[in-house]
């Protein structure tokens, strides 16, 4: 049952674990900015193994990089004689940082001759697709997941992160969508007017890796949790969209 106390006005200044957060779920995601910062807050517990009370730290790998478990993969640069915004044949689709999104979208794309590709640079499942340069310093770093991809590749202003080892996959992917990462990034991205990544910028991030069993069993507290994230924005979305028909209905009846 959830507690009737205020919305906190600051969910980072809670003590925040794995009760606290469950007993404060929906009073949290009410807060400004709510919904996006309980993300937030569910992935810096996760990484940090504090989803569980039982979580046995002493188990987890503590002084490993990302670069043992895989490796970057810059994109493709290319004229602009040999791209088209078409579909046309032997030219393939570039994702870029536009298609970043909570999940990866397919939108907007352009195309490339598929000789400028290297099979190293064709996307594959569980790649992490990173914007590796931008005006934004709010977007370099930013990443998406892909699942399943078309054929398909990515421009120079991204890279690839791939996974080497599938057993630590989606907790892989997990960590690079967590406050940990944003924060080394933000340390490590350089630039005037345009901030850059370089490889080593990523590779070389920290991460504290649990067990393979442990890694399963925070992936799908989170997926759970991020299912009801989904839930409650789309509800906050639903009453947003009514009270403002309602302000309508008022208006135009005065």
């Amino acid at each position: 049952k959830i507690n009737s106390r205020p919305a906190f006005n600051n969910p980072s200044a809670i003590d925040m674990n794995a009760d606290t957060l469950l007993e404060n779920f929906e009073i949290l995601a009410e807060a400004p900015g709510g919904i996006d910062r309980l993300r937030e807050v569910i992935l810096g517990l996760a990484v940090k193994g504090r989803l569980f009370r039982d979580t046995d730290l002493t188990k987890w790998q503590m002084d490993v990089t990302l670069k043992d478990f895989g490796g970057m993969i810059r994109g493709i640069t290319y004229a602009k004689a040999e791209s088209s915004k078409e579909p046309s044949p032997n030219f393939v689709p570039l994702l870029g940082a536009a298609n970043i999104q909570r999940s990866i979208n397919y939108e907007g794309l352009t195309f490339v001759a598929s000789s400028l590709i290297k099979p190293s640079q064709y996307m594959k499942d569980g790649d992490v697709l990173i914007c590796m340069s931008s005006g934004s310093k709010h977007l370099v770093g930013k990443t998406g997941i892909v699942r399943n991809p078309p054929a398909s590749s990515f421009g120079a202003f991204c890279g690839v992160f791939r996974i080497s080892d599938e057993n630590n996959r989606d907790y892989l992917a997990m960590f690079f969508k967590s406050p940990i990462y944003r924060t080394a990034i933000s340390v490590a991205s350089r630039g005037i007017g345009i901030n850059n990544l370089r490889v080593g910028d990523i590779e070389s991030i920290e991460v504290s890796l649990p067990p393979p069993a442990e890694q399963k069993r925070i992936v799908a507290k989170v997926d759970e949790l991020m299912a009801l994230c989904d839930q409650l924005e789309a509800g906050l979305k639903v009453r947003s969209e009514l009270a403002e028909k309602f302000a309508r209905s008022v208006v135009n009846a005065v």
